[in-house]
C-alpha cells in the first residue's frame, strides 16, 4: 500500500465448520500492519455461470488461439476450463488461450466452460479448428540482448522496458548469440535500440565476423532508455548459426533483437 498507514482491504473466501472456532494468524513474512478482520457468511451459490459465447479461432501451423466472450454469474466467474481434443483440462482466468505444439494441417476441436468459486460449472461450448499447412513460415525468434553467448567489452543494466539491456558499448565491442534457423531464406530482423546521439553504427554478422548480414546506423532516440525499433532484412542459412553485433561506433544500447519470417 506504499505506507504503514495507507490501508486497503483484501477479501478471501474460507470454509468454516459450524460452532466455536479458534482462529490464528500465522505470519510467514512480516512487514505489514493489520487493522481488522471481518467475517461474513458468503451467499449460498448454486447457480452456474453462463456458457461462454462468441467463440473464435486463429491459427498457425503449430498453434491454435481460442477466444471467447466473458461469461456471467450471479456472484462472479472464477475462471474457465479449456482443452483441445482429448487433452487434459487447463484452467485459465483470461478469455483466450493458445494451444501450442500442434501438428500442421490438422483438424481439432476446442472446448471451454466457465466455473465460479462455489464450484458450479457451466455447460461446455466447443468450436472446430484446424492448424495451417506448414509452409516454412510462422517463425519468430526474440533474442534478449543480455542473453548473449559470448561478448567483449559490453555490460548490462536495468531496462525501462523490463529486465536488462546491453549497454556501455564502445568502438569494437561485440556480443554473439547461437540461433537455430528453420530454413534458408530472407528474414525480417528488428533491433530495439536507444541512444542519446546518432553516432552509433554496428553490423549484424556471422562466421566470426567474416560475413556481414546487415549494417545498421543507430538513430538518436533522445535518451539511453528511450527505445525505438529499427527494421531490416537479412539472409540466413538453415541450421545452427552464431550471429552477433559488432560496434563500429559505440554509444548505443540494445534491448532485444527479433528475427521473423
Amino acid at each position: 500500500t506504499t505506507d504503514w498507514q495507507d490501508w486497503t482491504t483484501v477479501e478471501r473466501t474460507v470454509y468454516l465448520p459450524a460452532g466455536m472456532q479458534t482462529l490464528r494468524i500465522n505470519i510467514l513474512s512480516g512487514g505489514f500492519n493489520l487493522n481488522w478482520i471481518n467475517l461474513a457468511r458468503a451467499i449460498d451459490d448454486n447457480d452456474a455461470p453462463s456458457v461462454p459465447q462468441n467463440l473464435s479461432i486463429s491459427s498457425t501451423s503449430s498453434s491454435i488461439t481460442f477466444n471467447w466472450s466473458a461469461s456471467t454469474d450471479n456472484v462472479g466467474v472464477a475462471g474457465y476450463i479449456v482443452r483441445i481434443g482429448s487433452s487434459s483440462n487447463i484452467t485459465v482466468t483470461d478469455t483466450s488461450y493458445t494451444f501450442t505444439g500442434l501438428s500442421a494441417d490438422t483438424n481439432y476441436t476446442c472446448y471451454v466452460s466457465a466455473f465460479d468459486d462455489a464450484g458450479n460449472q457451466s455447460a461446455t461450448a466447443s468450436k472446430n479448428a484446424s492448424t495451417d499447412a506448414d509452409t516454412g513460415g510462422d517463425f519468430e525468434l526474440l533474442i534478449e540482448a543480455e542473453n548473449y553467448y559470448t561478448m567483449s567489452g559490453i555490460q548490462t543494466e536495468n531496462c525501462s522496458e523490463g529486465g536488462l539491456n546491453v549497454g556501455w558499448i564502445d568502438n569494437s565491442d561485440w556480443f554473439d548469440f547461437i540461433i537455430d534457423v528453420p530454413e534458408t531464406g530472407t528474414y525480417t530482423i528488428e533491433y530495439r535500440l536507444a541512444s542519446e546521439s546518432s553516432n552509433g553504427h554496428f553490423r549484424f554478422d556471422t562466421n566470426q565476423g567474416n560475413t556481414v548480414l546487415d549494417d545498421v546506423s543507430v538513430p538518436s532516440t533522445g535518451g539511453w532508455q528511450n527505445w525505438t525499433t529499427v527494421t531490416s532484412t537479412v539472409e540466413l542459412t538453415k541450421g545452427q548459426m552464431t550471429v552477433g553485433v559488432f560496434a563500429f561506433s559505440g554509444g548505443f544500447n540494445v534491448n532485444w533483437i527479433k528475427i521473423s519470417k
